[in-house]
């Protein structure tokens, strides 16, 4: 009789365990509520087979922009290299991994009125830069800026950089672009 009051709590307690355990999984040959058990065909169609959906989400995209600049041009394979201003004495390197688009090398004003940098014209435009590097050759004024630089993310999104010397670091700047 001992045994019996020390053996069926503890029966009862595994049943409870394994009911428990039981209720919470999905077993393997049910489908999820979301997705319907048959697919009927509308007339003349042929009958297709039904598909789980795709638990896994869609890969993000994104790119880098780290901007540099060098009193040296930069010696690498496939980069786009063009001539801002030819008297410049620095190379600024915008080294893109991943794609961004509508990147353009603006020349730009102070106007002292204002206290405002006003856009001039638009002198160069590449449209799609995809794991690549730009290497403009130009100047980076200590007084006002003469250029900026600007393009965007796949989600349209703009970044700017304003080339101007600010004497501080010579650590490049890096754009996480999402």
């Amino acid at each position: 009789m001992k045994s019996i009051k020390v053996f069926l709590p503890l029966l009862i307690f595994s049943i409870l365990l394994l009911t428990a355990c039981n209720t919470n999984s999905t077993p393997s040959n049910t489908l999820p509520t979301n997705v319907p058990a048959t697919s009927e065909p509308t007339a003349g169609a042929t009958p297709t087979s039904t598909t789980m959906p795709s638990t896994t989400p869609p890969p993000k995209t994104f790119a880098e922009v780290r901007v540099s600049v060098s009193a040296e041009k930069p010696k690498k394979s496939g980069m786009i290299y063009f001539v801002s201003i030819p008297e410049g004495e620095q190379y600024i390197e915008f080294a893109v991994k991943g794609t961004i688009t509508d990147f353009k090398l603006i020349k730009v004003v102070y106007d002292s009125a204002s206290n405002e940098i006003i856009e001039k014209s638009v002198a160069k435009t590449i449209d799609k830069i995809q794991d690549q590097s730009v290497v403009i050759k130009t100047i980076e004024p200590e007084g006002s800026p003469m250029e900026k630089v600007t393009w965007k993310s796949s989600s349209g999104k703009t970044y700017e950089y304003l080339v101007s010397y600010n004497g501080l670091t010579s650590e490049p700047k890096v754009y996480i672009i999402k």
